[in-house]
């Protein structure tokens, strides 16, 4: 049995495309991997003070700042 998981509506501006929206099935299967996700953080951060959090917090943002201008030097590197 094939299972409706999204509404689909005409956009009433963009007369040629959808609008898609989450029936409960959905919305409840999001609810339980957010909860899971924050239980493996916390689970991960357990014995850590705040001070500690924010400093690898503070390191994974700088990961994420140079990680696409890394990729570009080693792709151009291996040329």
């Amino acid at each position: 049995m094939k299972q409706e998981l999204v509404i689909k509506k005409k956009d009433e501006i963009y007369k040629g495309s959808y609008k898609f929206y989450p029936k409960d099935k959905p919305k409840q299967v999001y609810c339980e991997i957010i909860r899971e996700k924050n239980r493996i953080i916390d689970t991960c951060f357990k014995g850590f003070n705040k001070k500690k959090k924010k400093v690898l917090e503070l390191i994974y943002r700088m990961e994420e700042n140079i990680k696409s201008e890394w990729y570009d030097i080693k792709k151009y590197s291996e040329k």
